[in-house]
């Protein structure tokens, strides 16, 4: 039970990073609330992309079993260990802070924007990016094994889910306040390089202890 908590609020902390480094999703929820000036716009498109991470969750929840192999199962942890230890080692080394800085200001945008197509857009980002499938694989199987109940499973999904949710959401209830994005804009470099560092903790882990 220690293995699984322990994993669990390595997970936590990893979606955290995930979710708070300046992205496509991130700059959709900029997008939608300044557009509209709207929190509630900003919270339904975090709502959209909190459902298309859902389904990934849950196909990798009951999945993994059922699709693959024990062999395949391994294959899969090594490689998203060596993905995550790719990410990792990127996002510390390569300074994107510019043009993420540039992508945000450019999320100014005045577009009409209705509840449906905000919840749309966050769905569609999420359930039809193919790097969000590539990410929850490599990061959920070095969670998941065969020992693992199905109960923790699903809460290890969940738990992404809604920290992917509560963080945009309270991005879009924040995002009013213009000193609010001056300071994330500022610190997402160090968003980036403390995500980084997390990735690649769980990558190197994975060796250490198989």
């Amino acid at each position: 039970m220690s293995s699984y908590l322990s994993n669990w609020i390595l997970l936590i902390l990893a979606s955290l990073g995930a979710s708070a480094v300046p992205g496509i999703s991130f700059a959709l929820v900029v997008r939608n609330t300044l557009a509209t000036s709207k929190r509630q716009i900003g919270i339904l498109t975090a709502a959209g992309l909190s459902l298309g991470m859902l389904i990934y969750a849950l196909v990798i929840c009951f999945g993994l079993d059922t699709l693959f192999s024990h062999r395949i199962r391994e294959i899969l942890k090594y490689a998203g260990a060596v993905y995550l230890g790719y990410i990792g080692l990127k996002s510390v080394f390569q300074n994107k802070y510019l043009s993420r800085k540039k992508n945000l200001q450019n999320a100014y945008t005045d577009n009409k924007i209705n509840v449906l197509s905000a919840f749309s857009m966050g769905f569609v980002t999420n359930i039809l990016n193919p790097k969000v499938m590539i990410f929850f694989i490599a990061l959920f199987s070095q969670f998941i094994s065969d020992d693992t109940p199905l109960s923790v499973s699903l809460t290890y999904g969940f738990t992404s889910v809604f920290i992917e949710f509560l963080w945009f959401s309270g991005l879009s209830i924040l995002i009013t306040h213009p000193s609010f994005l001056e300071t994330i804009k500022n610190a997402s470099r160090y968003i980036e390089i403390a995500m980084g560092i997390i990735f690649i903790i769980l990558s190197v882990s994975v060796f250490i202890n198989p």
